[in-house]
């Protein structure tokens, strides 16, 4: 199982691939989650069932069936699994007229339809689509393909995070008060998430969006990933005529003559061109889709010093779907995201002389790829029953080496207070870095609707199979030196790499991961779904020296949907269900390095190194991890309502419990075994134990890093989430929402801190007012998202988000113990930024051309001009003093065509 799958891809050519994939259509798997089902009820205009009708079903454009059904003695159909899409469904039955109707699967929906078929000689229906998610048990928001790209968004996928309730942050997310790792993106099912980080690592063309949902809380068992948020996106298809689409978005700011120095103003670039084709390869059949896009983005920082950022960026995606035949249709996907950028650090330096005459020092290039590519089968096997199964194999790399250096030459880097990191360059690849990671995911699942008697009832079992192997190489050729000072500015501690110790590093881990899961809903009646779900996960993984984690974990799910009025107008809903967290590469620890230690003795005023061959070796011992570590869970509550409203608007109303568990931390254990206790008193007269730092127990300073699950450590999130949506008229699409909530904890949810190597718990000293409001509590949250069709082919849309200041940590350096800060108060519970509003805004003018429409775009980002802080000082004594404030307004053209 340590193979690495480098090996592996060497082994197996493609075609062994394929051969592979069409073996795993007939062994255990997961669930192809993206798929929807339908639900639909047939009566007369006087609520009389309909039995014995024909109802037959197609994709719109695509003239076959796709399925054909008769209703029961109560007037009842149901597909089990459709793909997302549009859809024609027909309704007959002999005295009555033929029931047209259109309707979208939407990526996971089920979907609850009541139909009403009008006799002959009566007036015709008119059927609306429901806007109510009337037969969903669990938490989650559906947004069109096209009602994103009609936005003023940065035309990433992940930014239809910045939309939903209880998100908080920019780029990478807090969701329901969980970190930026817990959130899952798939792409057709390929998972984008990074094994490494457990951060997005790939994006994909955001024109080939059909639709996006963001599951944010479930009870169902077969979800497509555990996480706080699940950004589950389905790409374009192809269909009977060919249609196609090529845009040009340019951006180009210059604001370094800002006076404001701590404005987060910069000379920025952009140009992003797309292209878009999608068509039938074999008329109702075979059909092809197919995106590129390509960003080029160079920026320069205010004072013009440093180029942030020099980014060259292809992006490609390839559909390829088949009807093999009127049961059954196999899908092809393949993405590929290639940047090639040259990124110069631009570190926080007293002496900008410095990177004015030596910006080699401070540079490197940076090449990042990723590839995937998937085939998925799904289809009918008796009556009802589906079969639906996907088999991946992706790969990344990331490539990191400078632009050049000098040997010996001395830089001042990032000097923090009471702290200095010096950086000495070497005369050949002075710092380089290379990560690969490959992953083989195979997933099948079975779908069986039954019925009996009355009772509906929907039971799927399926698994995953899931191996990741990551390889890390890195090296320096040159040295670092770590100098810890008193205020004084007197040096009592320094680590240092050795100059031209031509260090090198290299790190293989693996991740197997397997899953199974079993789910039951039914329906006592047509009012009811209940649904019980129990999901099975085993995690191993290790590096070179031992295998780490040996994981199992069980997670019940149970939720249950109430339609009290029969209508499908209003919908109560409650949950329970239980996560837990995948294991990433991060929390693995590497192979050891040694580095050089030194110590000054303050009585003699002379420096020692480490006793351990004047060399400390950092990195992973077996015999220092906690042998019953568990992974991390989340346990969640959930309630709500939903009403539709006249005019076509939904409202809901949701409360929210999460709370995380069983967290794991990388501690440091052998640097206070010997500790001093003294007593002080803070800035509010609390009385708190400082803890003075003593040799280690083993008679060296040598850090032992002991993995450990904390039980003590956890993060609590509750809220209540008010959101509105409306299908008002062809004219007006429209998304709200409003959380009111707060994020409890005594570790923080921030990228870094959720590492499981965090510094959280290597000293007593973290832990005084460690208790409280975490970093990303946002008291309130609105968001508001509105297209408007207006008139003379005009569309004018915005994006408005209003957030409430997160709380902020004064820190108090205590004099008498070298550079050691606490927490004044308990953790956010005192201070807290000010609230912020930002506002983006598109105008779109639509000109109709013979074989096509022509589209000018207009966006503004930041309308109001916002410049509201977004990042303060923290320490006492300038404590509330902003040191960045938000980018200023940027405009951003575009033109598109489409035929």
């Amino acid at each position: 199982m340590k193979n690495n799958l480098n090996d592996f891809s060497q082994r197996f050519s493609l075609a062994t691939a394929y051969i592979f994939a069409i073996t795993v259509l007939c062994a255990p798997g997961e669930t192809i989650a993206s798929d929807g089902s339908l639900y639909g009820v047939l009566t007369d205009a006087g609520g009389k069932s309909i039995s014995e009708a024909r109802v037959t079903i197609s994709y719109a454009g695509r003239p076959a069936h796709i399925a054909e059904l008769t209703t029961d003695s109560a007037g009842v159909f149901i597909v089990a699994a459709l793909q997302p899409g549009r859809y024609n469904l027909v309704a007959e039955k002999e005295g009555f007229l033929p029931q047209r109707f259109s309707l979208e699967i939407e990526s996971g929906r089920n979907l609850k339809l009541r139909l009403k078929m009008t006799r002959e000689g009566e007036r015709p229906i008119r059927h609306l689509p429901p806007v109510t998610h009337n037969s969903e048990i669990k938490q989650v928001e559906y947004f069109k393909g096209a009602f994103l790209q009609a936005l003023p968004l940065v035309r990433r996928f992940d930014e239809t995070l910045k939309l939903i309730p209880g998100s908080s942050g920019a780029g990478n997310y807090n969701v329901h008060g969980a970190t930026p790792r817990d959130n899952v993106y798939l792409m057709d099912g390929i998972d984008l998430t990074d094994p490494q980080t457990g951060i997005l690592n790939a994006v994909i063309p955001f024109d080939a969006v059909e639709y996006a949902s963001v599951i944010l809380g479930s009870a169902d068992a077969g979800s497509p990933g555990e996480g706080s948020a699940v950004v589950d996106v389905v790409t374009r298809s192809g269909g009977n005529g060919f249609h196609g689409e090529a845009n040009i978005f340019w951006l180009r700011s210059d604001f370094s003559e800002e006076e404001d120095s701590i404005r987060a103003d910069e000379e920025r670039e952009e140009i992003i061109p797309s292209f878009i084709l999608g068509g039938p390869l074999k008329k109702d059949s075979v059909w092809f889709f197919g995106a590129a896009t390509y960003k080029r983005a160079d920026s320069k920082d205010s004072p013009g010093l440093i180029a942030a950022e020099e980014l060259r960026s292809p992006l490609l995606s390839g559909k390829l779907d088949w009807r093999v035949s009127d049961s059954w249709q196999v899908s092809a996907n393949y993405i590929g995201s290639f940047r090639n950028r040259r990124r110069h650090w631009s570190p926080d330096t007293e002496d900008d002389n410095i990177l004015e005459t030596r910006t080699d020092l401070a540079t490197a290039d940076l090449r990042q790829n990723f590839q995937a590519l998937q085939l998925s089968a799904f289809g009918k096997l008796f009556s009802d029953a589906a079969l639906r199964s996907r088999f991946s194999i992706s790969s990344q790399t990331l490539k990191q080496s400078p632009t050049n250096g000098d040997k010996s030459v001395s830089t001042l880097v990032d000097p923090h207070f009471g702290e200095k990191i010096w950086l000495y360059q070497g005369s050949v690849q002075p710092e380089w870095r290379n990560e690969t990671a490959r992953r083989l995911n195979a997933e099948v699942s079975l779908l069986l609707p039954l019925r009996i008697s009355s009772w509906i009832n929907e039971f799927e079992i399926g698994g995953r199979l899931r191996v990741t192997d990551l390889r890390l190489s890195s090296g320096f050729n040159g040295g670092y030196s770590f100098e810890f000072s008193t205020p004084a500015d007197r040096t009592y501690r320094r680590f240092s790499f050795q100059q031209d110790g031509n260090l090198g590093i290299l790190d293989r881990r693996y991740i197997r991961s397997y899953s199974f899961f079993v789910r039951n809903r039914w329906s006592p009646n047509s009012r009811i779904n209940v649904e019980l779900g129990l999901r099975a996960n085993k995690y191993t993984g290790g590096n070179d020296l031992a295998g780490i984690y040996n994981w199992i974990s069980v997670s019940p799910r149970l939720g249950i949907v109430v339609d009290p009025f029969g209508d499908a107008k209003t919908v109560l809903r409650a949950g329970y269900a239980k996560y837990h967290s995948p294991i990433l590469g991060i929390y693995i620890p590497g192979n050891s390095y040694e580095l050089v230690t030194e110590y000054l003795d303050a009585p003699s005023g002379s420096w020692s190194t480490s006793p351990l061959n004047t060399a400390e070796t950092i990195g992973y011992d077996p015999d220092r991890t906690d042998h019953e570590t568990f992974a991390p869970y989340w346990d969640e509550w959930s309630l709500g309502i939903e009403q539709e409203l006249p005019g076509n608007l939904a409202l809901s109303l949701t409360y929210l419990s999460r709370r995380n568990r069983g967290l794991l931390e990388n501690i440091e254990t052998n640097l206070w075994p010997n500790y001093i206790i003294e007593e002080e008193e803070d800035i509010n007269d609390n009385d708190y134990d400082f803890f003075k730092v003593q040799p280690g127990l083993d008679g060296t300073r040598n850090p032992t890093f002991f993995l450990t699950t904390v039980a003590d450590l956890w993060r609590r999130y509750q809220g209540i989430e008010l959101a509105l949506r409306a299908g008002l008229s062809p004219e007006l699409k429209f998304y709200s929402s409003l959380t009111w909530s707060k994020t409890e904890g005594n570790i923080n949810n921030s990228l870094e801190e959720s590492t499981g190597a965090s510094a959280a718990l290597d000293s007593p000293n973290e832990r005084i007012n460690a208790e409280g409001f975490l970093g990303s509590d946002n008291r309130y949250l609105l968001r508001a998202a509105a297209v408007y069709s207006a008139p003379r082919g005009f569309y004018f849309s915005f994006l408005i988000r209003l957030d409430s200041g997160v709380p902020l940590d004064r820190l108090l350096l205590n004099p008498n113990y070298g550079r050691y800060e606490i927490r004044s108060a308990p953790r956010g519970t005192v201070y807290r930024a000010q609230s912020n509003m930002i506002v983006d805004f598109r105008a779109e003018k639509m000109i109709s051309l013979p074989r096509g429409l022509l589209s000018i775009i207009l966006d503004v980002f930041n309308l109001t001009n916002d410049d509201s802080p977004t990042a303060y000082e923290v320490r006492d004594l300038n404590f509330g003093a902003p040191l960045e404030r938000r980018s200023s307004r940027k405009i951003r053209w575009g033109i598109r065509y489409s035929f």
